[in-house]
């Protein structure tokens, strides 16, 4: 089958496939799930983001993505030791709490105070049930004096458990190793890849760390959690790593909630599976109960067996109201970096600068690459402009062309930017197959398009955000307390 134009071809003389779809045929087999730690998890369901996106995404899509450790440096020891000892002075808020809010550190600025985005809103509705527990900035950057004061840190579990996961993480190494076998044989059948030996000791132990890292953040909120709590709330519950806490919180009979913070479609590893692994008890077992998403296209980008409750996106509500009046005549482009592709990106913004000179041309780095893409420029000698506003819709509102691969910023962008953008990559035909926005090939190309008007209809803005996010959320907390 070929779909948008880009195939993946067995060597063996397999059909034809889109390349997402024969990335989710590597799972497509239920003995993956036979492998287990030592207290029951499936290995597959901890592992599987990395080994699908990572490793066969990125062997197939040539790409590479970010390193995800943090390096060690004296600002994050002086956070560290702020966080402990702010910890300790607030441990009483844990008190009388029934909704946690659970979240990266995603800051933005209200009155020159710091503000979380994704949960912030949702604090105000409920402030005196509410507790926000926050993971640490990744520039390390002490948070305060912030809007919300109700805030907790989880960097010291998260850091203990890292140092933890150096020690033991041979309790669960020969079953990751068995789990991979299967996994390597997989894909060699299906792409004719082979996973070298020494890539294959590097996958194990990393597997292995992430599962003690990710089993002690657990048992760090179990601690946390009191007799008062009836529902958590977080970022990135959904995705299958999470399962320790999802499991634990299922067992403590409390509710477990994700929250959607970026961009799904139906080619989105992370709520989507493979149709034999989909309804299994397995999977079920530790994904959240429910998901809170944005609006009704995007519960119709999962197959994952959660319970879809569509109630807008009150940050996006609230920056369109702040921006609406914005004037749209300015001569500004905007490349939104995805993590991936980071060079490809700046060279594309470097290209761009030389060959169009009526337009101002910045490249903003996904929060994931921001170290990399800086190192690139400086070792490229690229004369490129990184967007640094902390609030992408300040940039947005000041911005005339967004281009992008794959990206939330780009929905976001629908309705204040006068023209979108993306990409025509194999990427994109894999992690954005549907989309209304135009399309470049080359850098030539897309030159031709920037200096020719056009026209798009984009989607309908109450499909992607659903309105009256308070009375959404309201109803939804009202029906699970």
């Amino acid at each position: 089958m070929k779909k948008n134009g880009f195939v993946c071809r067995k060597k063996n003389g397999m059909e034809e496939k889109n390349l997402a779809s024969a990335i989710f045929e590597v799972e497509n087999d239920t003995h993956l799930l036979d492998y287990k730690t030592y207290d029951g998890v499936p290995i597959w369901m901890i592992s599987r983001w990395y080994l699908l996106h990572d490793i066969i995404g990125g062997k197939l899509l040539d790409y590479e993505s970010p390193e995800r450790m943090r390096s060690v440096n004296t600002k994050m020891i002086n956070y560290i030791f702020k966080t402990a000892k702010y910890n300790f002075s607030h441990k009483e808020m844990f008190n009388a709490k029934s909704i946690f809010l659970l979240a990266t550190n995603r800051k933005t600025l209200i009155n020159n105070k710091y503000y979380n985005r994704y949960v912030d809103h949702f604090y105000e509705e409920y402030p005196e049930q509410s507790l926000v527990i926050e993971q640490a900035p990744l520039d390390w950057e002490w948070p305060f004096p912030r809007v919300n004061a109700d805030v907790y840190f989880d960097a010291i579990g998260r850091v203990e458990g890292e140092i933890r996961s150096r020690f033991y993480y041979k309790k669960d190494y020969v079953k990751v190793c068995e789990m991979l076998m299967l996994f390597c044989k997989r894909v060699k059948l299906l792409f004719d890849i082979r996973i070298q030996n020494k890539e294959f000791e590097y996958i194990a132990i990393y597997i292995s760390k992430l599962i003690v890292s990710m089993r002690y953040q657990s048992i760090w909120l179990n601690k946390k959690l009191t007799k008062d709590t009836k529902v958590v709330i977080a970022v990135g519950s959904g995705f299958p790593h999470y399962y320790f806490t999802n499991r634990m919180l299922r067992r403590r009979g409390i509710i477990s909630v994700e929250l959607q913070h970026g961009y799904i479609t139906k080619n989105n590893i992370m709520y989507n599976y493979a149709d034999v692994l989909v309804n299994k008890a397995q999977v079920k077992a530790g994904i959240p109960d429910f998901i809170l998403t944005y609006g009704e296209w995007w519960n119709s980008q999962m197959n994952c067996p959660i319970k879809k409750v569509s109630i807008g996106n009150p940050y996006h509500e609230y920056c369109i109201k702040k921006i609406s009046q914005v004037s749209k005549k300015n001569r500004n482009i905007l490349i939104i970096g995805v993590g991936e592709n980071t060079r490809d990106y700046i060279s594309l913004a470097a290209f761009l600068r030389k060959n169009i000179k009526d337009y101002h041309t910045k490249f903003r780095p996904h929060p994931g690459e921001m170290i990399k893409a800086i190192k690139i420029i400086n070792e490229g000698g690229y004369s490129i402009e990184l967007d640094k506003n902390i609030d992408i819709y300040t940039t947005l509102a000041n911005t005339s062309i967004i281009i992008g691969e794959v990206s939330t910023v780009l929905f976001e962008a629908i309705g204040i930017v006068n023209r979108i953008i993306v990409s025509n990559t194999k990427y994109t035909h894999t992690y954005l197959p549907e989309h209304p926005f135009e399309t470049f090939n080359t850098g030539e190309d897309l030159v031709k398009k920037i200096n020719n008007p056009y026209n798009c209809k984009y989607f309908e803005n109450e499909m992607l955000w659903a309105e009256c996010w308070k009375e959404n959320y309201r109803k939804f907390i009202d029906s699970i307390i």
